[in-house]
């Protein structure tokens, strides 16, 4: 019995490739749709059409690193399985998505996938040459230190590691960094942030915008520490 769902119209190879200015945001919303089968049908017809994605503006999500990170994150309602992140991923790249452009706080796609333990994802990452080396001045929450993490380190940082994928990443030669804080920030300026960072996790605390100084802030977590 033939299948009731069309297959995607092809275009002659001799045609160009056609660049389309709302492809990212359109395929951002069929992401979020969280429906891989009608995704994936989206995704090949865009292929087969030659369209490809502009390039990403700074104010807009790496459609790959969206995909992984929303997929494992529990207050995000995408339910996708391993294997269909690492189709998405497949077809992204085909319509032209950046490999290694970060997402949010510095994070690229594979160390993302590296983190939320999909290793069908890493792997094919990986093969096409995602850069997994590098160390990356991230910033996970807003107000924090900047501090530097490996790939190694962040997929260490997952409440449930994948075992596999830091296995193999030792066996590439990949070190910790042990979350070094950023060269780039003065040490006063690494003070007074770690200092309210710590200062409001506690509800009994002045406003964060009456505390003017390091010392000032550095005072009451030194006050907050004697009481523990």
């Amino acid at each position: 019995e033939p299948s009731s769902v069309a297959k995607p119209k092809t275009k002659k190879p001799a045609e160009t490739e056609e660049v389309s200015e709302n492809l990212r945001s359109d395929v951002l919303k069929n992401i979020k749709g969280n429906n891989f089968k009608s995704l994936e049908y989206y995704l090949d017809s865009k292929i087969a059409n030659n369209e490809r994605l502009t390039t990403k503006m700074p104010n807009e999500y790496n459609l790959m690193y969206y995909t992984i990170s929303r997929t494992t994150a529990k207050k995000y309602k995408l339910s996708y399985e391993d294997s269909q992140v690492k189709t998405i991923c497949e077809k992204l790249l085909e319509l032209g998505e950046d490999l290694d452009t970060a997402g949010e706080w510095g994070i690229t796609p594979v160390f993302q996938a590296a983190k939320s333990g999909l290793k069908l994802t890493f792997d094919f990452l990986v093969s096409k040459g995602a850069v997994i080396d590098k160390v990356v001045v991230t910033n996970i929450a807003e107000g924090s230190v900047p501090f530097s993490v490996s790939i190694l380190d962040y997929a260490k940082t997952s409440r449930s590691p994948n075992k596999a994928i830091i296995k193999e990443l030792e066996s590439k030669g990949i070190k910790s960094v042990a979350g070094q804080q950023s060269s780039n920030v003065s040490t006063n300026d690494k003070q007074m942030k770690l200092a309210l960072n710590a200062a409001k996790n506690y509800s009994n605390l002045p406003k964060m915008g009456s505390i003017k100084s390091t010392d000032e802030a550095l005072a009451i977590v030194d006050n907050l520490i004697k009481t523990i």
